[in-house]
This record gives C-alpha cells, sequence and structure tokens, in this order.
C-alpha cells in the first residue's frame, strides 16, 4: 500500500499542551508512482489557477488538491485580516467601527454561503467574490444588519460608518485573495505536473501507546506537524479518492483549511457539530447510512457525506454541500436513506436545507426516507432559548404544507445540552436553544422507527453531565518546530514561508470504538448484505494510558528513483509584492435583509 506524507495544520490558541509522548517509528518513504489510474480519477480536471490579475474559481471542479504550501499561505493571510482587524479598534480605521464578533461572523456567512453557490471566486476561505461590488454589498448589508440586533459595542454607528467599513472590507479580503492567487499561480508554473509526496517533503510516523490506538505524526519539511488519530488516518487513506502519491497531502491540505476555519469560529458560537455519542445514538437508532454538513474526518466510517466545501471532501468521497448545484442529493431520491443533518450557522442556508428536504421527501415517495435534523437557534431568524416548532415556520413557511413528514420537533434549552468544540477538543454547553426535527415519508416511518425511549437516548446524550471522555476526531493543530527547521538531504520543492507562528498541539484522544449494525434496505453508504459502522460513545477502559510501543501504519516501498531537484520557489513569498488593498445568485429570500427594511 502507498501512503503519502502530509503536513496538517491547525489553529488551536497559545494556550495548548504538548505534543503527545511516545515512541516514534518512521514509517519510510512512499514509492513514486504514475498518475492514479482508478476510475474516480478519470474525471478530475487539472486545478483552475488565478493570477493576480485573474480572477477563477481554484479547485473548484477538480479531484486535483492544492500544493501543501499554499494552505498554510492561506491560513497566514486568514490570520493576518483578523489581526488587521483587531489593530484597527485602536485607530481610526473604519474597520474599527466594527465589533470583531460581528467580523468573525460575517466572514464566516460569507465561507459557507459561496460554498453553496456557483458564484466565482478568487479564493474559497476568504471573501473574494469576482464582482467586488457584490462582495462590497454583501459587507455592507451584513455589518448593518449584525449591528442593528445589538450584537457588539457599535450598535449605536451610524449607516454610513458602517457603509465604509464593509467597503474597507471587501477591498482588504480582495487583495489578500489575490494575493494567495498569486502565490498559487507562480507555485504551479515550478512545480513538475507528476510532483507528489517525497518530491515536497511530507513524511509521516506513529506514536503508539499502551493499550491505546496511538496517533500518526504527520510532517512537513520538519517545519509543521500535526497528529491524528491512528484510526481517522486509516479512515482518511480508505477514503481518499485521488492519487495514491499524494495521500497525505490531500490529508495535509484537507486538515490545514478546516483548521483555518476555526481561526473564525474558534472563539465563537459558530464552533459544533454533534457530540460523537449522540451520532452514534442516532446511527444506531435510525441505522443512518449519511451525513449532511460533515467532513472527512468525523464522518462515521461507511457513511457517505454531503460536505462543507468541494475543494477538500470531494477527493475524500464527500458530495458537494447538501442543497448546492451538483450537490448530489439526487442519490436519496433514487436509493432512499437515513439521514443525520446538522444545520450550518446561517438562517437562509437552514432554510434551503429544509426546503429541499421537504422536495425529496415529496417526490421520493418510492423509498424509505428519514432526516434526523439538529438545528441551533443561531440557525433562525429570532434567536429563542427554547425554539419551537414556529420558530421553523418563520424561517421556512412552506414547511406547514409538509406537515405528514414532520414527526416529531422537541425544543432543547439553551444551557441544558451540549455539542463539540473542534476548538477546545471537547463537548461545551451550547448558549442558545436547539431543536431535534424528525422528517420522514410514510417508508421512512416504517423502516427507521423511533421509539419514545430512543428519542429520550438521543437526547439524554446531550446533556452537560453525560459522562463521556475527550472525543476529538479531527486531530490536534498544527505546529511549527523551530528546532526542526534543518536542510532535509532531499531537495524538495518547499517554499520558505516566514509566516509560520511557534504552537504546539494537544495531544489527541482515540477513536471510538464502532460497533455494526445491519440493516436489510440497500440505501446509500451500504448494501443490504453489507452492515454499517457507527461510532460509540468512548468508555474510561479506552482512554490512552502511558507506555509507548513501538509500530508501523503502513509498509512503503523506496524504489530509489528520488529526484533531485532545487528550492526552486524559495524566497517566493518575499518576491511577492501585490496590494493588500487593490483592486450570485441564490434563489432563496434574502432573510436578513429584513432587518435594513426600518
Amino acid at each position: 500500500n502507498e501512503s503519502a506524507t502530509v503536513t496538517v495544520n491547525a489553529t488551536e490558541p497559545a494556550n495548548t499542551s504538548a505534543a503527545p509522548s511516545g515512541s516514534r517509528t518512521p514509517i519510510g518513504k512512499p514509492a513514486r508512482s504514475p498518475e492514479s489510474k482508478s476510475s474516480v480519477s478519470k474525471s478530475s480536471s487539472p486545478a483552475t489557477v488565478t493570477t493576480a490579475n485573474t480572477i477563477s474559481s481554484p479547485v473548484h471542479n477538480s479531484m486535483e488538491m492544492e500544493h501543501p504550501a499554499v494552505s498554510i499561505f492561506r491560513r497566514e493571510k486568514v490570520s493576518e485580516l483578523l489581526h488587521r482587524c483587531s489593530i484597527a479598534q485602536l485607530s481610526s480605521d473604519p474597520l474599527g467601527f466594527v465589533d470583531e464578533s460581528i467580523i468573525r461572523n460575517v466572514l464566516y456567512r460569507w465561507v459557507i454561503r459561496a460554498a453553496h453557490e456557483r458564484s466565482e471566486y478568487i479564493d474559497f476561505l476568504i471573501p473574494s467574490w469576482s464582482d467586488l461590488e457584490k462582495l462590497t454589498t454583501f459587507f455592507q448589508r451584513q455589518f448593518i444588519s449584525e449591528t442593528r440586533k445589538g450584537m457588539g459595542s457599535s450598535s449605536m454607528l451610524s449607516m454610513e460608518s458602517l457603509k465604509d467599513a464593509g467597503t474597507a472590507m471587501a477591498n482588504l479580503c480582495f487583495g489578500l485573495a489575490k494575493t494567495v492567487s498569486g502565490f498559487r499561480q507562480q507555485l504551479q508554473q515550478q512545480l513538475p505536473a507528476g510532483w507528489n509526496d517525497v518530491n515536497v517533503g511530507m513524511t509521516a510516523s506513529e506514536i503508539t501507546q499502551h493499550l491505546s490506538n496511538g496517533s500518526v505524526v504527520i510532517d512537513w519539511a520538519k517545519q509543521t506537524q500535526i497528529y491524528l488519530p491512528t484510526l481517522v488516518f486509516s479512515k482518511l487513506r480508505e477514503r481518499h479518492q485521488g492519487q495514491q502519491s499524494r495521500l497525505l497531502s490531500a490529508i495535509f491540505v484537507s486538515k490545514v483549511c478546516y483548521d483555518t476555519i476555526l481561526l473564525l469560529t474558534g472563539e465563537t458560537s459558530m464552533d459544533y457539530r454533534l457530540l460523537p455519542a449522540t451520532k452514534s445514538k442516532v446511527s444506531l437508532q435510525l441505522s443512518v447510512s449519511a451525513e449532511i454538513w460533515s467532513d472527512p474526518f468525523s464522518t462515521l466510517s461507511g457513511n457517505e457525506f454531503w460536505g462543507q466545501f468541494a475543494e477538500t471532501d470531494i477527493v475524500f468521497g464527500g458530495s458537494r454541500p447538501f442543497g448546492s448545484l451538483d450537490g448530489n442529493d439526487d442519490l436519496l431520491l433514487r436509493q432512499g436513506g437515513s439521514v443525520v443533518v446538522v444545520t450550518p450557522p446561517d438562517n437562509m442556508l437552514t432554510s434551503r436545507y429544509i426546503q429541499r428536504m421537504i422536495e425529496i421527501l415529496q417526490n421520493g415517495k418510492a423509498v424509505p426516507l428519514s432526516f434526523a435534523v439538529f438545528i441551533r437557534s443561531d440557525c433562525l431568524v429570532d434567536r429563542s432559548p427554547a425554539p419551537s416548532l414556529n420558530d421553523l415556520y418563520t424561517l421556512e413557511p412552506r414547511l406547514r404544507d409538509a406537515m405528514e413528514f414532520i414527526c416529531r420537533v422537541e425544543s432543547l434549552q439553551e444551557g441544558r445540552h451540549c455539542y463539540f468544540s473542534e476548538r477546545l477538543g471537547a463537548p461545551t454547553v451550547s448558549t442558545s436553544g436547539s431543536l431535534f426535527l424528525l422528517l420522514q415519508n410514510s417508508l421512512g416511518r416504517n423502516h427507521f422507527a423511533l421509539s419514545d425511549v430512543a428519542v429520550a437516548e438521543i437526547l439524554g446524550s446531550m446533556k452537560p453531565d453525560f459522562s463521556r471522555a475527550n472525543e476529538s476526531t479531527m486531530g490536534t493543530p498544527l505546529a511549527y518546530n523551530p528546532e526542526m527547521h534543518s536542510t532535509n538531504t532531499q531537495q524538495v520543492f518547499i517554499p520558505q514561508t516566514g509566516y509560520l507562528e511557534p504552537s504546539t498541539g494537544l495531544p489527541p484522544s482515540p477513536m471510538p470504538h464502532q460497533p455494526s449494525v445491519a440493516t436489510d434496505f440497500g440505501t446509500i453508504g451500504r448494501s443490504a448484505s453489507m452492515p454499517n459502522s457507527f461510532a460509540t460513545d468512548p468508555s474510561p477502559a479506552a482512554a490512552r494510558r502511558p507506555g509507548p510501543r513501538r509500530g508501523r501504519l503502513f509498509d512503503l516501498v523506496d524504489d530509489g528513483e528520488e529526484d533531485n531537484m532545487n528550492d526552486v520557489v524559495s524566497g517566493m513569498l518575499g518576491t511577492l509584492n501585490v496590494d493588500l488593498f487593490q483592486n450570485s445568485a441564490v434563489q432563496d429570500v434574502d432573510i436578513e435583509a429584513i432587518s435594513l427594511m426600518g
């Protein structure tokens, strides 16, 4: 089995613990291989690249992953963006008139909305629609809308001040996105077409602990390291559908991108997903075979998933975000299935999700369909400490005409249930109310029946006092080790960014054991003869214990054909001199525009 080496970057705050201890066994050098000849890779196309003066959507429709250096560079630009907004609070900069929490919310809102659209953008994590006027209008309206909700200390600002702030933010983001695009373009021009994990300096090793599942350390150029639970790494390897010679690069880029998002959401209520224990309970009771608004790291083995970003998820078998064009959700109409859904933290997208689920239920009467939906009140029009069905009607009026599909609506009060925080790597008490909504058609009711006892178990798994260990599946943040920044004997294509800041990572916890539950209906993600597997809540006995032992993750073959290349991109970042301030259509109802009408 071939394996590539990838560096994973995470964005934890400075207060993180040291890397996990234990023996580290080098995995070895991955064998060089030609382009993948699998059936999956036939549909892949070269990544679209943009120069500083050309606008397009990079890697938007491709199985091709970008070079690891680009994802790290992008993360540093997002960090720079937030730093600029922070220091603006102490100056006369227009951005200083907007509270930082509002800025983070609006930046992330653009990211998730752009992921569901087909509008052209320069970068998928830095707000950068090709239409600068559209981008400016977005920021202006969002800043006005959010401040009118009374968020932050700037609620008494004039509309003109907020418009100026929106213009400044659009120009800043647009310039930073073009800087990333220019770096991507220069890097791709100088990289060999057949680059792989070996010649970009990726290595991996395994750390095992006595009676535990251990961790995989992925290192890039002895500069950046991340730690993933071994079972998570193995799951990603199984899901990977790209070139085997770039496996680790794909894992690295995906992890860096999700950790970059943590820069925006890490200290906000937008950092949430279902607890692994809760997902396990739902999966057991409803025979879940697919997940919506998930990611390659936390999706249960064997499940299909609709991801958050096409640029990172497709290569691991994920579909584009649910409800988007080419989102592949017609698969449910053809095959049926039981799906667990966590709606994004945006009322427009939550409305779209509900609308699309209703359409699928109405048109999929020949197959069993079930949607177990978790909705935070932050996703509704009016935030409520104890949301109800009426809040859903306000969000999506068409739900009134689909009462036949509503099987259950359960309200969870704020402060009395938990979600999982990636920043903390642990459960966190929800500061807003939530709804558990079960939508099923008639066949779904028969095939995926849910009893009162089962509902109590599901909701009980979200209680703050629910006993659980550290359940992180995303791994730990990116770490930069200055002491390891020595030149490798093998010359590799690694740009010296000079932007990486020292940090350490939290030790990962092992993945929960995953029992199997069989079903007699061949829905998506499984067959009638193949059981589906689900994660269970880890027991104290499964916690990591001292006593390292050595082990190998996989065996690799070295064919001895390593290329000796010059680091032609060294110093590239220093030569980029792009002015940071250089100069669509979703058909859903613009819900937040209501707040601008008076």
